[in-house]
């Protein structure tokens, strides 16, 4: 019987609602032929499909802003009142600020996106979820 003590922790979490759950460490078996390659680049397109969805969102928000408030967008000067909220809530200037369309040509962010990806599809293969990713792929080729 477990003493108190090493229970504790555990009831703890389970009384505010987190779910205990036990990660098995040991290795799944050996991908099929392919299948990390095929992994990797659905999950890098999934991941450049975001940054590409978020870059259009800023566009598109832009673009609106730009045909409502067009004195404010040209005007020389970053609206002061405008200014001040932006700085302490973001903390930094709004000209500062790098823009999810920065990512699309960063090589660093390209960098980490490939690094992200890889994690994920190898995450994929250790969890026993990558026959059921697999099979979406090749449905999705099909159709």
């Amino acid at each position: 019987m477990p003493d108190a003590d090493a229970t504790a922790p555990a009831a703890a979490k389970a009384q505010h609602g987190f779910k205990i759950v036990s990660i098995s460490t040991a290795p799944r078996p050996n991908a099929p032929s392919g299948a990390r390659a095929t992994l990797l680049a659905y999950a890098v397109e999934h991941l450049q499909d975001q940054d590409m969805a978020e870059a259009a969102s800023e566009i598109e928000t832009a673009r609106m802003v730009w045909r409502k408030y067009r004195e404010l967008v040209e005007c020389d000067r970053f609206p002061e009142a405008y200014r001040a909220i932006y700085v302490k809530t973001y903390e930094c200037e709004p000209e500062e600020c790098a823009l999810n369309l920065d990512n699309l040509t960063d090589a660093d962010h390209q960098q980490e996106l490939q690094k992200s990806a890889k994690m994920i599809s190898e995450a994929w293969l250790q969890n026993g979820c990558a026959s059921r990713i697999l099979a979406e792929i090749s449905e999705a080729a099909h159709a």
